[in-house]
């Protein structure tokens, strides 16, 4: 088939695995909210956080742990306190830093999504609808952000999806 490069859809079960999120403004608040739904260890590394994402930590101690700091290399190969990250999201406001998160991924075999890079990205983070017996993931490989919301709307709204 030619035509754009695409990436395949891969539905894997992640409960109870780690996932590290660098950036505390509102695409981890995004990210958050959809990993809720997977039963994840979700650790938030990030200088500011958002209020909503310091709530949801409290409420949801033991799933969502929050470091207020810079990241360091080596945070995306594990740490004592949360472990070998399955994936990383790199959604910081800084350019550079998610491109050195994703080298460090990268280098390490990592799954990595990086919010303001899709060719640095191992992974796309998709829109999601879910229920308790459909799960659908929803992506454009990046270059459509508002097909995929209203792709996402008109999905949850067929299935009853909140």
């Amino acid at each position: 088939m030619k035509g754009a490069h695409r990436f395949f859809p891969l539905f894997v079960d992640i409960a109870g695995k780690s996932v590290l999120i660098v950036g505390g403004g509102k695409v981890a608040l995004r990210r958050v909210r959809t990993l809720l739904q997977f039963d994840v260890h979700i650790h938030i590394i990030a200088e500011n956080v958002h209020d909503e994402l310091e709530t949801l930590a409290g409420e949801y101690r033991g799933k969502v742990s929050v470091e207020r700091r810079l990241f360091r290399g080596g945070d995306c190969w594990g740490q004592p306190s949360f472990g070998r990250p399955f994936f990383v999201i790199a959604a910081t406001d800084r350019r550079d830093l998610n491109r050195a998160i994703a080298s460090e991924c990268t280098a390490r075999n990592i799954p990595v999504s990086v919010a303001d890079c899709k060719e640095e990205s191992t992974f796309y983070f998709p829109a999601t609808a879910a229920t308790d017996t459909i799960v659908a993931g929803i992506c454009s490989g990046g270059n459509d952000h508002g097909a995929v919301k209203a792709a996402a709307t008109k999905i949850r709204e067929a299935i009853g999806s909140p």
